[in-house]
């Protein structure tokens, strides 16, 4: 039988955030049976260079129709151009499940996503309102 494949979809993976996810990721596919591709480029500024573009083409393996799934890792990705390619490549694979995970960036149009919004701000709003309404802080 044929072992599943799941894409994770990020930039920087050199940085220690990205590492940590894929900490996380790695071991769980492989306690199921499931292998990861990490599709990613190296060089991710917040502006358009043709020189790049060669780079970036590593995204089109989004496409590979070897992929079961995806996971997109949205506060990866800086630039907005950038955005707007991984949401159409992700927006074509309506055939796997996708799960997009971060805080929710302009220029990502995710039809097929269901999104983990990881938003620190977010969080630490939680968690104070449960330290004030349920603890009785001030």
């Amino acid at each position: 039988m044929k072992r599943q494949i799941i894409g994770v979809v990020l930039t920087r993976t050199a940085d220690s955030e990205q590492r940590e996810l894929l900490r996380g990721i790695i071991p769980a596919a492989w306690r199921n049976n499931t292998d990861v591709v990490v599709i990613s480029n190296i060089y991710n500024p917040d502006y358009d260079d043709e020189q790049l573009a060669a780079e970036n083409d590593i995204y089109r393996l989004i496409e590979s129709p070897d992929l079961c799934g995806l996971i997109l890792v949205t506060e990866a990705f800086i630039n907005p151009t950038h955005r707007k390619q991984i949401s159409q490549l992700m927006n074509n694979r309506s055939d796997v499940p996708q799960i997009a995970v971060g805080s929710y960036f302009e220029g990502f149009q995710l039809k097929h996503c269901i999104s983990l919004n990881t938003a620190d701000a977010d969080d630490i709003a939680d968690l104070t309102e449960h330290l004030v309404t349920v603890h009785g802080f001030t």
